[in-house]
């Protein structure tokens, strides 16, 4: 873990000298060790910390066609709005944690935005929310360890049994939606050794590498064919039009639309 962190420190530390403000997304399974790890780098870095956890969906938005969306478990559209955009924006912000025992929202929590801000939790590096952060980190556990962390941290066999069969398949569904995972295991190497040597290798990581990819793809098709917008977001990749668009306007300067419409002004008029 202080390998980790010391990395991340690191690579903190130089992000540091071109913003005023950082955020930083540690994610990964239950069990893998983001609170310990959050918690440390708040303690070394002095940054704020928020938890994913005071965001998981209120008892009325938890319909069976949410329960289904990878990462759909956490509220992350009032968690983008109430946090990650203001934070975004260096600037205080008011937002309401999920109460898990109570099953509501507890009272307002007013922050100030800091120069380093670490969100840790699963799904804080939904595709949806990727874009906004500074750093990305992604911890895994082997199967059998982890079991026998949330076995000694509820205390209870029944509650870890509703961890197995409920909670870590939602997580391992939104995490089959992540490359970078399996992209270690292809070439046998822990995640954050990946991260470290494809970043030496490319100069960027693995997930910035892949949109670069995906978005090349979606010039071509914009440019080449009359295929929605939606159509194209999901045939390159990307989780959602929405989240198409904005990474797409961040690459290019440009929505797809208007991009389309420019790149078949200029192949009409040669």
């Amino acid at each position: 873990m202080k390998e980790i962190a010391a990395a991340i420190i690191t690579e903190t530390g130089k992000l540091k000298t071109k913003k005023d403000h950082l955020l930083i997304a540690v994610d990964g399974r239950c069990g893998s060790g983001k609170s310990t790890l959050g918690a440390y780098l708040q303690q070394k870095m002095h940054g704020n910390l928020l938890h994913m956890d005071d965001f998981y969906l209120r008892p009325e938005q938890r319909t069976p066609k949410r329960r289904e969306e990878p990462g759909g478990n956490v509220d992350r559209e009032r968690f983008l709005e109430e946090v990650l955009l203001p934070l975004h924006k260096g600037t205080k912000f008011t937002y309401r944690p999920f109460n898990c025992r109570k099953w509501e929202l507890d009272q307002p929590v007013e922050v100030e935005a800091r120069k380093i801000n670490i969100v840790e939790g699963s799904y804080s590096c939904h595709p949806e929310l990727y874009d906004y952060y500074d750093l990305h980190v992604f911890l895994t556990v082997d199967p059998k360890e982890q079991m026998y962390r949330i076995q000694n941290r509820l205390g209870k066999m029944t509650c870890a049994e509703t961890f197995r069969t409920k909670w870590i398949p939602m997580e391992e569904n939104y995490f089959s939606k992540i490359t970078v995972d399996d992209l270690s295991k292809i070439v046998n190497m822990s995640t954050p050794n990946f991260f470290r040597y494809f970043k030496k290798v490319f100069n960027t990581s693995p997930m910035e590498y892949l949109k670069k990819i995906r978005i090349s793809h979606a010039t071509d098709m914009l440019s080449s064919t009359d295929k929605s917008i939606s159509f194209i977001a999901q045939e390159c990749g990307f989780f959602d039009a929405s989240h198409f668009t904005h990474a797409f306007e961040q690459s290019t300067n440009m929505k797809p639309k208007e991009f389309r419409q420019k790149a078949r002004a200029g192949l009409n008029h040669n």
